[in-house]
């Protein structure tokens, strides 16, 4: 994965993304909410600091967990997508995390 800020995510230090498809042709576009209300940081000013980030690109963004950082139950609950569609209205698309404590980790 990479990103305009010429940073890039080792897709072997992730457990998993998520993304969130627009019709908009537009660069990115799109953010990620996490259950708190909180908006996830975006890949380039936290990759090394927080378990979850994002990453925008042309037409999607994603939200990506990452390897080696626990998983714990703050984190379950509904993840909400916000991203424009091909009229610049905004859509969100929600989905739920969860661990249901089998050796594959969290489910989405």
């Amino acid at each position: 994965m990479s990103n305009n800020s010429g940073i890039e995510a080792n897709s072997a230090h992730t457990l998993g993304s998520v993304n969130c498809h627009s019709a908009s042709s537009q660069p990115n576009i799109g953010r990620w909410i996490d259950p708190s209300g909180e908006e996830i940081p975006f890949l380039g000013n936290h990759i090394f600091q927080v378990q979850f980030y994002t990453a925008t690109y042309h037409s999607y963004t994603s939200i990506t967990l990452k390897e080696g950082v626990q998983f714990s139950r703050e984190d379950e609950g509904v993840y909400s997508c916000i991203i424009p569609d091909e009229n610049g209205e905004e859509q969100t698309l929600h989905f739920g995390l969860y661990d249901y404590g089998y050796t594959s980790g969290a489910t989405v």
